[in-house]
């Protein structure tokens, strides 16, 4: 059976097909099931799905043209799991390398160094998107920590001009990459509050919507963290924010996490670890090994903001329950948090669209 791009696909096989025309509001995910007897076809559009079953395959062509509000005729479509990325020279893997070690480690004085190395093993190989892609994110990464890492803030605008573009250019090359866009859109955002360019703040505020709602295992928690850093709790957006953390947790877990008790303790741990086989976004990894941590930290971080310190307090001490919070280096960050709750609150919402607030160090 060749269904898409002339590639042969074995009955039971799950392929995933992303749509894409070059605009990240347009993306759409398409699952298809074969079998012996029959194939499913689900079109993730936002939260919601539609399911066809039983339907003979040479509708398909038929029905993706109506499915979308967009011209299929324009994209590019199927995305192939790719394999483990291959440098094309010792200069490139080591600056790859410089970058990770800096970055697990939270080892913020390395970071001009890993950036130095990066530009010029990207400049040095033009072709290799994927460290077009690290030097964007080592970009971002300085932004958002510039103040443990003591960058000065006429600096500022630079680097996340420099951000954008090299994660948007990532974009344009991988446009099935499903992480990207959330980098994108959070390096739009940090320049749109540095320039005050409130076009561009909402254009970035709309994409970080949107991905949520496409990928909302990795996007949700990009835009809880971002737009609950820069927004009061009594924007109209807030709220949406924060229930972004929650659209990360309810689909990492395949349940719908209470609002009243955000918490997490082992049994909750062991879905998310089990899950993390097919999404590896929902659990620690090797690239990000303090993953769940983060995500706990964030929205505790977000409902103290909007006074909700009961429900904050919860997620902060689910902390402690995660297996790698032993090797976790933000230990004391969660202690003053969970002591100084009141204060704090007082402090982020004063600090709310404030590119260079000291804590927490979110934008």
């Amino acid at each position: 059976m060749n269904p898409v791009g002339g590639t042969t696909f074995r009955a039971g096989q799950l392929l995933h097909v992303d749509f894409f025309d070059g605009n990240w509001q347009h993306l759409e995910m398409v699952s298809i099931q074969l079998s012996t007897t029959e194939w499913s076809l689900e079109i993730h559009q936002g939260r919601s799905a539609k399911m066809l079953r039983a339907i003979p395959f040479a509708l398909v062509g038929l029905f993706l043209c109506f499915a979308s509000c967009t011209s299929i005729s324009k994209r590019t479509p199927v995305c192939y799991v790719k394999p483990a990325h291959q440098f094309n020279n010792e200069q490139s893997r080591q600056a790859a390398q410089v970058f990770w070690t800096a970055f697990k480690s939270a080892d913020y004085a390395s970071s001009d160094q890993a950036l130095s190395l990066l530009t010029q093993a990207s400049a040095a190989d033009p072709a290799d998107t994927h460290l077009i892609e690290l030097t964007g994110l080592c970009s971002f990464w300085k932004v958002v920590e510039h103040n443990r890492a003591c960058i000065p803030s006429q600096q500022l605008v630079g680097l996340a001009q420099q951000s954008l573009a090299y994660v948007e250019e990532a974009g344009r090359r991988e446009p099935c990459n499903r992480l990207t866009p959330g980098f994108i859109s959070s390096a739009r955002y940090q320049l749109g509050a540095m320039q005050c360019d409130t076009a561009m703040k909402q254009q970035a505020n709309c994409e970080l919507q949107r991905n949520t709602e496409i990928y909302p295992q990795f996007h949700g928690f990009v835009e809880g963290w971002v737009l609950t850093a820069m927004l009061p709790p009594d924007h109209p957006a807030y709220e949406d924010a924060v229930e972004a953390y929650f659209a990360t947790l309810d689909s990492c877990a395949g349940i719908r996490v209470p609002r009243s008790f955000p918490k997490i303790g082992p049994i909750g741990l062991s879905i998310l670890a089990k899950r993390s086989k097919t999404e590896t976004v929902c659990y620690n990894t090797n690239i990000a090994p303090h993953n769940v941590e983060g995500t706990m930290l964030g929205l505790g971080d977000a409902l103290v903001k909007q006074g909700k310190l009961r429900q904050a307090k919860m997620a902060y001490e689910s902390i402690p329950q995660i297996p790698a919070y032993v090797n976790w280096p933000f230990k004391e960050v969660l202690a003053h948090r969970i002591e100084h709750m009141e204060a704090l609150q007082r402090k982020w919402v004063a600090d709310s669209g404030c590119v260079d607030a000291a804590e927490p160090a979110m934008l």
